[in-house]
């Protein structure tokens, strides 16, 4: 596992730590999946209230993280991509001694990589106003607020 990186969402602090997916337990609960769309040499990156980021979101019950960043990229983006690799886990752990949440003590984000297989006509359904694509090293600036956790999963897919 990586160094730990401590980073501050909403009100709570939370330590992040990049994850290969053969190090991650059998039992973990996994509650997110984001990742890297590509169309050529060019990265998918949609935009919301918070600024630009990669597309993905949150596990629906009984739902894998391939099917869940699948769904989340057509919903945010109006993009179909195709097969999904997965390049690692964000494991997730509230400093707060006593935790009250919908999330475990401990989780993880899945980060995957896919290519544009067919766009759609955009149309913001969901939460995200815009889709656009850009360099893949762009997004360290584009991104709302890229943090050096994402580093790992970024160097991954652009490998």
């Amino acid at each position: 596992m990586s160094k730990i990186h401590i980073v501050t969402w909403g009100n709570a602090d939370y330590q992040l730590q990049w994850v290969l997916p053969e190090d991650i337990p059998k039992d973990s609960k996994i509650t997110t999946a984001h990742g890297y769309c590509f169309k050529g040499d060019d990265l998918l990156v949609v935009e919301n209230h918070r600024g630009f980021e990669l597309p993905g979101g949150h596990l629906d019950p009984g739902e894998g993280y391939e099917a869940a960043f699948k769904r989340e990229v057509l919903e945010e983006a109006c993009v179909h991509v195709g097969s999904v690799v997965l390049l690692g886990y964000i494991r997730v752990e509230p400093m707060l001694k006593i935790f009250t949440s919908k999330y475990p003590a401990v989780s993880y984000m899945a980060f995957c990589s896919s290519v544009v297989k067919k766009e759609e006509e955009y149309s913001p359904v969901h939460e995200c106003v815009s889709r656009k694509y850009i360099s893949p090293m762009e997004i360290r600036v584009v991104h709302h607020h890229w943090y050096d956790i994402y580093e790992p999963s970024l160097l991954s897919a652009v490998a």
